[in-house]
């Protein structure tokens, strides 16, 4: 099945399922790196501007692991969390990093 933006996606025992392609798609229209610290951790979402690690740390710590919740209570697109978590699962080092930024937020 194919969706507006060329993504496609797959139904499996009622999910969808995202493929890479449209993965990277997804991350590519949504995450960017702060142009004011552009290191690894810093990235945010383009049009929010709401830190990655914030809305993955809410998801797995606030939010019940609900994409819709997240959505709602940071006050952005479903798609852009999904973004999100597409980014935090794309590499170890990025999840070791984002890992770290809300290790750091709880401790303090």
């Amino acid at each position: 099945m194919t969706y507006s933006g060329g993504a496609t996606r797959h139904r499996s025992r009622g999910c969808i399922v995202v493929t890479a392609e449209s993965s990277q798609a997804i991350i590519e229209r949504h995450i960017e790196k702060d142009p004011e610290r552009p290191w690894s951790g810093t990235e945010r979402l383009v049009e929010y501007h709401t830190p990655v690690w914030a809305l993955i740390g809410y998801y797995y710590h606030g939010a019940n692991q609900h994409v819709s919740q997240v959505a709602e209570d940071y006050d952005v697109p479903e798609e852009a969390v999904k973004a999100a978590l597409a980014f935090y699962n794309s590499d170890r080092s990025v999840k070791s990093v984002i890992d770290g930024h809300i290790a750091a937020n709880e401790a303090a």
